[in-house]
């Protein structure tokens, strides 16, 4: 007997198999856990800096340098990989798997705490987070309009940025580049020396 000829002579056995493997099917797709993402702890911490106004070059040896020499003293640390962008300074420190990534982010802020004096005073506090996968960007966007750069950031940071932090489901709005307000002092030297300053 083929399977055609059967499944015409035995419909309701046909048709009990058939509702067996559909309420198989059910109960599995109940019961099987799905994620998108599993969550995993990744034993990374990123140091974040920010140099207003200087070229990746100025970053790298003025900011990221002797952050690396410093924090290069953490224990368990397996890697420091870093990159040097223009007005940015961002480290990925990679620990052993296994390390408390809680306490690996505590020892990395104290050592950076020690070198915060030589850093330049145009440079921003240094930020260290654990590295999460779920606070990866999902959007980045640049402008670029007006002749005056330091009004486009004005801008962008009052306006754009502050409504779209209030915006349900926004962690964090990061402004990056642009110019600030400056403002320079030319002396003359013979009028200083007539006045002894």
């Amino acid at each position: 007997m083929t399977i055609p000829e059967f499944s015409v002579k035995r419909r309701i056995t046909v048709a009990m198999f058939a509702m067996i493997l559909v309420v198989m099917g059910v109960w599995a797709l109940m019961t099987l856990g799905l994620e998108l993402i599993p969550e995993i702890d990744f034993p990374m911490v990123m140091v974040m800096t920010q140099y207003p106004g200087a070229g990746s070059e100025e970053v790298e040896r003025v900011i990221t340098e002797p952050l690396e020499k410093f924090v290069g003293t953490v224990s368990n640390l397996k890697s420091v990989s870093s990159i040097s962008k223009e007005s940015i300074s961002m480290l990925m420190l990679e620990f052993e798997w296994g390390t408390n990534i809680d306490y690996a982010a505590q020892d990395v802020r104290d050592a950076l705490d020690m070198v915060m004096p030589p850093l330049p005073d145009d440079a921003s506090r240094s930020i260290v987070s654990k590295f999460d996968i779920t606070m990866m960007p999902v959007l980045a966007v640049s402008i670029k309009g007006m002749e005056d750069r330091r009004a486009l950031k004005k801008l962008v940071e009052d306006d754009i940025a502050d409504k779209l932090k209030r915006l349900d489901g926004v962690a964090s709005v990061l402004v990056f580049g642009g110019e600030k307000r400056e403002i320079q002092v030319w002396l003359n030297r013979l009028k200083m020396e007539e006045l002894g300053v």
